[in-house]
């Protein structure tokens, strides 16, 4: 929303002063390299899957700005994750090829046997 807005008011207004760029810019200097940090640590320590969202589920931080982006973070996760669990509960597909949902496909045996 921030970037969007000041790309209207630059088409508006014409050049605005860098101070006013840097006002509506001025969060995200804390929340990126936060980011950063965090996707590092995942990458690092081969969080995977549902771990992904544990991991942005529990992290509390003191910055409210930067916990509205993990809550909106959190929120993304539970849509893809709950969308893998409708998948396989509600038409039995079971699409993971990275084998990280907590759920895992079997194969059947001898179910035709011949006599």
């Amino acid at each position: 929303a921030d970037v969007s807005y000041l790309e209207q008011l630059i088409l508006a207004d014409g050049p605005v002063p860098l101070s006013q760029v840097l006002q509506h810019l001025q969060k995200y200097l804390l929340v990126f390299p936060q980011l950063y940090a965090m996707l590092e640590e995942i990458e690092v320590n081969n969080i995977q899957g549902c771990r992904i969202l544990d991991y942005f589920y529990n992290y509390n931080t003191g910055v409210p700005v930067l916990q509205e982006v993990i809550n909106r973070i959190v929120l993304r996760l539970r849509v893809v994750f709950l969308k893998q669990c409708f998948a396989w509960m509600v038409h039995g597909e079971l699409d993971d090829p990275g084998f990280e949902f907590f759920v895992h496909g079997q194969e059947i045996r001898g179910a035709a046997r011949e006599m």
